[in-house]
């Protein structure tokens, strides 16, 4: 396995620049034992970023040269999900990326569960591909400022999400600040209570001076 070597470098800058990012390994993978690997190299590797966008397992051909290229569509279905499935595992969203023919012909898509992503790679102008997709990538012969030659290019209909965890951490959050702040108006409550009942008793003008107990700063 290798890392990318602009890999650090991209998701540095696409981070400063305030681009959600995400990202794909190009598998190699021939048993479920070495896509659990892949996977957990990707997440050794994104655990200082924000990753906003899914991470894709990318199968593909390598030239016919591949170790991954003869696989049967239930070897390569299976080795999709156990990455995927320890990608979901981390708290992230998963997918995988293939061309309409390998998804068609090299990837039983009946058997992918529905919380998946899929990015689609058919070029030209329109999706012919009958199956489900969330990222079309339409085009390798796109043009970019700043990028010397082509790059490919995608759609996507897919909303930036943060980790899973993150966004449990923050729900709780939420509900505990929400609870803390019920509690403080109750106990604020409870003030002007007692204190409108000692003015009433001791001092009525001092009603006229209370403070509204439940103003916040």
């Amino acid at each position: 396995m290798v890392e990318d070597w602009y890999f650090k470098k991209n998701a540095k800058e696409a981070t400063e620049a305030g681009l959600p990012i995400g990202l794909y390994f190009f598998t190699q993978a021939v048993t479920e034992v070495e896509a659990v690997e892949e996977a957990s190299m990707v997440l050794a590797l994104c655990e200082e970023y924000d990753i906003q966008y899914p991470i894709f397992i990318d199968t593909e051909g390598a030239g016919g040269e591949g170790r991954a290229d003869k696989l049967s569509a239930d070897k390569r279905t299976a080795v999709c999900q156990a990455f995927c499935q320890t990608i979901r595992s981390a708290g992230y969203e998963a997918g995988i990326y293939a061309s309409k023919n390998w998804f068609i012909n090299n990837i039983k898509t009946s058997l992918l569960p529905d919380n998946l992503y899929i990015w689609l790679a058919e070029y030209g102008d329109a999706v012919t591909y009958e199956g489900k997709y969330h990222l079309w990538q339409y085009t390798s012969s796109g043009r970019v400022n700043g990028i010397e030659g082509r790059v490919d290019l995608n759609l996507s209909y897919v909303e930036p999400t943060k980790k899973e965890e993150e966004n449990q951490k923050e729900i709780v959050n939420d509900e505990v600040n929400e609870q803390q702040q019920n509690e403080s108006g109750q106990d604020k409550g409870k003030d002007k209570i007692t204190t409108s009942d000692q003015n009433k008793s001791e001092d009525p003008k001092g009603v006229k001076k209370e403070e509204n107990p439940l103003e916040e700063d």
